[in-house]
């Protein structure tokens, strides 16, 4: 199953990505240390309890800065059951949108450990903070140990998942899946998709290093898939995303880097779309053009 081979990247070198993937997909233990707890622990990123509700909003306020978005109501968590792609060890959005009222959260994370995640360690300096910052945001009767148990009752590995889901969400996933298996992801997400599904997918084209947040020396070189990324541009996740039976109704340029491209397997893109760095795709399924 191609949920299987799905990894969402956080602290890792290409080399250890490549050969971690290859341990994993041959069922060899190895390469755990990214989603282990002493990995975690010392990441400020993972246990920091305002990260995903700011970007949460945030990407909302950068697709609508020119209009609302007319299916803004269906992004709505209460009562819907939520999918998102490489929810990463902590399970990405999932704690945030099961507290806004979703019936169910699944997730594709085939590095996910509950043991992690159910640590002394993890809920006194992650959940328990994220507890309290949702209820100072949103209010709440619940108490700390009714929004684990929540989180523990509500989430499933996609797989083992009953029923369909309403929303389809993934936070800088896409662009690591192999260009030959992301159509096949895609695909499997939409067959699992209810009538009235939306998704929003935040894609981070940029080359992953150093501090700059830009392409690096991308562009200078032939465009062929490299350790962890794919490579491709936003046309192509557009297309791979109507082809895979969804309508792209936005994909809004969030952030841009400087491009200069000197090597030819680029010049059939536009400057715009090579300068396009984090770019926010929002639709539905079915029918629709991209605007």
């Amino acid at each position: 199953m191609i949920a299987g081979k799905i990894l969402k990247i956080w602290n890792s070198s290409p080399h250890e990505w490549i050969s971690g993937l290859r341990r994993r997909l041959r069922g060899e233990k190895g390469w755990e240390w990214a989603y282990s707890l002493p990995g975690i622990l010392v990441s400020r990123k993972h246990l920091n309890p305002t990260y995903l509700i700011d970007r949460w909003y945030r990407y909302w306020r950068v697709l609508e800065r020119q209009s609302p978005y007319e299916h803004r109501d269906r992004f709505k968590f209460e009562g819907r059951s939520v999918l998102e792609v490489g929810c990463g060890p902590l399970l990405g959005w999932g704690p945030f949108i099961l507290f806004r009222g979703a019936a169910r959260f699944m997730f594709i994370e085939p590095w996910f450990r509950p043991d992690v995640l159910w640590s002394d360690e993890i809920e006194d300096l992650y959940l328990r903070p994220l507890y309290t910052e949702l209820t100072a945001n949103f209010g709440s009767e619940l108490s700390p140990q009714r929004f684990c148990q929540l989180i523990n009752d509500r989430s499933d590995p996609f797989g083992d998942a009953e029923g369909s889901a309403d929303i389809i969400l993934s936070n800088s996933v896409l662009e690591h899946i192999p260009r030959e298996e992301l159509p096949d992801l895609l695909q499997q997400c939409r067959a699992a998709c209810s009538d009235d599904a939306v998704f929003i997918h935040a894609v981070d084209f940029g080359d992953h290093k150093g501090s700059d947040k830009g392409f690096g020396t991308m562009y200078d070189e032939p465009n062929r898939p490299r350790s962890n990324l794919n490579l491709l541009r936003k046309p192509e996740i557009e297309d791979c995303l109507v082809q895979a039976g969804f309508s792209v109704d936005r994909s809004v340029v969030y952030r841009r880097a400087h491009a200069s491209p000197s090597h030819p397997d680029w010049n059939n893109y536009t400057m715009e779309d090579l300068q396009a760095r984090v770019v926010l795709f929002v639709g539905r399924v079915n029918g629709g053009s991209c605007v």
